[in-house]
């Protein structure tokens, strides 16, 4: 797991806590406010939930949010509210946690060092349009590709929407994807189209080549 995986699910986890804290109250002593509360919190965890997707697919990630709010519900109901579980109940527990340590952990004693499965490469060949043009959006690509260790170019179209051809890691395509839809400030885009193209090798050099 990265640091930003850990951070996220982390974060997922308290917002879980807060959520089972809230539906709990809500249960006790019904009010709209409450009941609010508790939705809100528990669609912000979902989403964060929703990031980890890429990172550990979406079985994993699902698996992990919902043995969060099972152990997040169990643990609110113990400890604020002074339920007690029963014997079948405490072995739901035990199992829930030991899921959530085989679903994060499992695979680093799977792979060593030495034999982890290189990552897919990928190229795209993406058209952002909008107002791209004279607002240094081919130099803001250049920059965020060379972050995420990416190759390839970009260049002005005459349509007034620029095209960019990348490739690298699989997770590095995607995030740049999504980085596209940002741009640097003055810009506005509409819209990001994106196809699967040939890989051109280029190791990691991105260039601006019109």
């Amino acid at each position: 797991m990265t640091l930003t995986g850990f951070l996220q699910l982390t974060a997922s986890t308290f917002t879980f806590l807060l959520a089972a804290t809230c539906a709990k109250a809500w249960a006790l002593a019904p009010s709209n406010a409450k009941l609010v509360l508790t939705i809100v919190l528990y669609s912000v965890g979902n989403l964060i939930m929703l990031r980890l997707v890429r990172e550990f697919g979406m079985a994993s990630a699902f698996s992990l949010s919902a043995v969060i709010q099972l152990i997040a519900v169990n643990l609110i109901a113990l400890v604020f509210f002074g339920e007690k579980l029963s014997i079948v109940q405490s072995f739901g527990i035990i199992f829930a946690i030991l899921a959530v340590g085989l679903i994060t952990f499992g695979s680093a004693t799977e792979l060593s060092a030495g034999d982890a499965m290189p990552e897919e490469h990928q190229a795209k060949l993406v058209r952002v349009s909008g107002r791209v043009q004279g607002v240094s959006y081919r130099v803001w690509t250049r920059m965020e590709a060379r972050k995420l260790g990416l190759g390839g170019w970009v260049r002005n179209e005459p349509d007034g929407s620029v095209l960019a051809f990348i490739e690298g890691p699989e997770n590095a395509v995607s995030s740049m994807l999504d980085r596209f839809w940002q741009g640097p400030p003055g810009a506005s885009v509409k819209d990001v189209v994106s196809e699967i193209a040939e890989p051109e090798n280029l190791s990691g050099e991105f260039r601006i080549t019109s």
